[in-house]
């Protein structure tokens, strides 16, 4: 797939260890816990991917909190 097509509203396991730098299946458990927050919420996810949005807000890599420092 190329990278134009790529769909950017979901991370893949790859991208969550890169972003976080842990293993690839040290990402997995990242994504299904994160997965079952979703879902508790009543939104549908994909196994094995997350969304971005909410990845990145739940981390705080989203820029959001930088007005606190």
């Amino acid at each position: 797939m190329e990278d134009a097509t790529r769909d950017t509203r979901v991370m893949t396991p790859d991208e969550v260890a890169e972003a976080l730098r842990v293993s690839r299946s040290h990402a997995y458990k990242l994504i299904r816990r994160l997965n079952a927050e979703l879902e508790e919420r009543g939104t549908l996810t994909v196994p094995g991917k997350v969304s971005r949005g909410y990845f990145l807000r739940r981390y705080g890599l989203d820029g959001a909190g930088d007005e606190r420092l």
